[in-house]
């Protein structure tokens, strides 16, 4: 059973997919901004 939590490499991967989310979502809020107001 591989646990996330144990693995560094899997850790880090997440850590940097979840910023990269959330600057995702950022950019969607600003262009949604610009589109609808």
């Amino acid at each position: 059973e591989h646990d996330l939590g144990l693995n560094p490499a899997g850790a880090a991967l997440a850590v940097e997919l979840m910023d990269e989310m959330q600057q995702l979502r950022q950019r969607v809020r600003l262009l949604e901004r610009l589109v609808f107001d």
